[in-house]
């Protein structure tokens, strides 16, 4: 279970991650985006259906003859060997993307809680404090338009 975070992380450190990120980019340029109607259209590989792939592939190699001479044996290597070397990246990339996703959430929630006691802070010392009046209100912008809750309060999130 996570407890409070506390990272400061050194711009050296930052500048190393995002330069990681371009070399990636860099040497990955034949990755592409597709509409979701081509997601939707083309045929997804799950592991059985890798599996298939593989022993198609070893079929083919061990038996060139059985397939007409049109069929592009050398595409089909590359085209495997392509789905094995991103499927490895994907694996480590999505464990790495679902710890960035729960540190964001965890993170955000960490401001958002201290922006909250910070805004009821302000808001109580407004009402004696000359001068603070406009940045209590200037906090409060976060909450206007958002209507009444059911419990009457402004915004779940609002202080009480």
């Amino acid at each position: 279970m996570y407890q409070n975070l506390s990272v400061s992380i050194a711009q050296a450190d930052v500048d190393a991650v995002f330069a990681a990120i371009a070399t990636l980019e860099e040497k990955l340029p034949f990755l592409i985006t597709l509409e979701s109607q081509e997601r939707r259209a083309i045929t997804k590989l799950g592991s059985r259906s890798a599996d298939f792939v593989k022993d198609a592939l070893e079929a083919v190699i061990a038996l060139p003859t059985v397939v007409p001479s049109s069929f592009n044996i050398e595409e089909f290597k590359k085209d495997a060997a392509l789905f094995e070397f991103l499927s490895r990246i994907k694996f480590k990339l999505d464990i790495l993307c679902e710890k960035v996703d729960h540190t964001h959430m965890a993170s955000g929630n960490e401001a958002m809680t201290s922006a909250l006691e910070t805004y009821s802070y302000v808001r109580t010392a407004s009402k004696r404090t000359p001068g603070l009046q406009s940045v209590a209100d200037k906090l409060q912008d976060r909450f206007r338009k958002q209507g009444r809750r059911r419990n009457g309060d402004v915004s779940s999130d609002a202080p009480k």
